[in-house]
């Protein structure tokens, strides 16, 4: 079954995200732990992903991303492109 997860988004800086527009929805399986991904033209690690079910306001998946230094697009030599 290929399921579409529509996730609340809190960023590093405690910042929440979320509402029709800018929730991150993926598709199949909810990220794994540690995983990298690109969001908003900024590369984030997932720190944590849980189903909030405890207030009405805050109900469902949310994500938690924290900032990564080991951005894979930092590896590419710009060079071997041209």
């Amino acid at each position: 079954m290929n399921e579409t997860f529509c996730l609340n988004v809190l960023l590093p800086s405690g910042e929440t995200i979320d509402g029709d527009v800018n929730l991150l929805e993926l598709r199949g399986v909810l990220p794994p732990i540690g995983s990298g991904f690109y969001w908003h033209n900024k590369f984030y690690r997932v720190k944590d992903v849980f189903f909030n079910s405890d207030n009405s306001p805050d109900l469902g998946w949310w994500i938690t991303l924290e900032d990564s230094d080991d951005d894979p697009r930092k590896a590419i030599d710009p060079s071997y492109y041209c």
